[in-house]
């Protein structure tokens, strides 16, 4: 019977040493690299509203940011949110020679014709699991937006407004999130 030798799961710190890409964004997954191809407009459109009606706020309540980078998992996870939030403690408390430990409370991830169900499902899970307190899913396709808690999900239309479980005082129209 042939034996195959096991790769070793990179370390976060190993990953860092890796030259950068000029063509794809790399990560870092249960100690593998992935390369992804970088955001597309849409991504970026439905990002920027949540963002914007973010910004006047930011500084009182904590750090908003998009392409935010963070570790999930302490060695082998270093992931790329399309936008996130931290509460200001957390944020005055990372190292600045490294990034924040856990995920960030806020995650907002736009789904991409690359995505599969398992691969969203697998990052809602990953970010819940380790300090996220409110994920959503940006479906533009659909133009619907799944925002689910700990304590489950729900899923609101174009018409709706999504009020925070997390952020203080922040409401956004769904249509917001998909109109320039």
């Amino acid at each position: 019977m042939p034996v195959t030798a096991a790769t070793a799961m990179m370390t976060v710190e190993e990953f860092r040493r890796l030259p950068e890409s000029d063509t794809h964004i790399v990560e870092l997954h249960h100690g593998e690299v992935v390369r992804m191809t970088r955001p597309k407009k849409l991504h970026y459109d439905c990002t920027h509203g949540i963002h914007d009606a973010l910004s006047p706020q930011a500084r009182k309540l904590g750090l908003a940011a998009r392409e935010f980078t963070f570790r999930p998992m302490q060695e082998h996870e270093l992931r790329v949110a399309g936008f996130a939030w931290v509460n200001p403690v957390r944020w005055r408390q990372t190292d600045l020679d490294d990034n924040l430990h856990g995920s960030p409370e806020f995650v907002v991830e736009a789904v991409s014709p690359s995505n599969t169900a398992d691969e969203l499902q697998e990052l809602k899970h990953l970010y819940l699991r380790t300090g996220c307190l409110e994920y959503w899913t940006v479906y533009p396709k659909l133009l619907q937006v799944e925002v689910a808690t700990r304590a489950g999900a729900s899923v609101y239309e174009i018409n709706g407004h999504i009020d925070s479980v997390v952020i203080p005082d922040f409401r956004i129209a769904v249509r917001d999130i998909f109109e320039d």
